[in-house]
């Protein structure tokens, strides 16, 4: 079971927004590089991209882009929409390789650093916590987010997972059967509710 809360980021300093500025502007332009490699080359069943594009991002950046884009054309295919797409929004998937999340560290309770980008850019971000961010505090907080601008404001969602509920390992199973004389059979030959008959006929009069 797996649950996403918004972090906003805005409280960073104006130089730390210009930086994601940049990092979002070249990720859009080499996610659509990528778009237009495989449009190109019809690899619509790959499992993962292995051209390269010229950009600053750095070689990890760029797999995790090239899958995005990859991940985007499949789904165009899937509508069998012939039209190539161009990729638009400003909203990024980022995992555990470029993302470290820190907790209650001063002022601002929580930190987000992207590290990994490129040309050794290292993004420190503050945040704070709110009340649907606290409602999963026994829950496993994962290490991969998505990186979103909504109308120039940035904004960060986090993954909060938790395992399901251990099943019954004990015990047999037990086939129901819903009758109109008998209102319950059972695999086990139990019957229940043989009074509904006369209950029956007394809604019918």
């Amino acid at each position: 079971m797996i649950r996403t809360s918004q972090i906003n980021i805005n409280y960073a300093n104006k130089n730390k927004i210009d930086q994601l500025d940049c990092f979002c502007k070249e990720a859009v332009r080499v996610i659509n590089l990528y778009i237009d490699i495989l449009w190109e080359q019809k690899e619509f069943n790959s499992k993962f991209v292995k051209d390269k594009v010229d950009t600053w991002l750095s070689a990890r950046m760029q797999q995790c882009l090239g899958k995005q884009a990859l991940e985007i054309v499949k789904s165009q295919r899937k509508k069998k929409n012939k039209t190539k797409p161009v990729f638009k929004r400003h909203s990024f998937n980022l995992d555990s390789r470029f993302v470290k999340i820190e907790q209650d560290v001063n002022s601002f309770d929580i930190w987000i650093t992207l590290t990994s980008l490129g040309n050794r850019l290292k993004i420190v971000l503050p945040g704070k916590k709110h009340k649907h961010f606290n409602k999963f505090s026994g829950w496993k907080l994962k290490k991969s987010i998505r990186l979103r601008c909504v109308n120039g404001k940035y904004y960060v969602d986090v993954y909060f997972e938790k395992p399901p509920k251990n099943k019954k390992k004990f015990g047999k199973e037990l086939g129901l059967d819903v009758g109109y004389k008998k209102l319950i059979a059972t695999s086990d030959y139990k019957t229940y509710g043989h009074e509904m008959e006369s209950v029956y006929e007394k809604i019918s009069r």
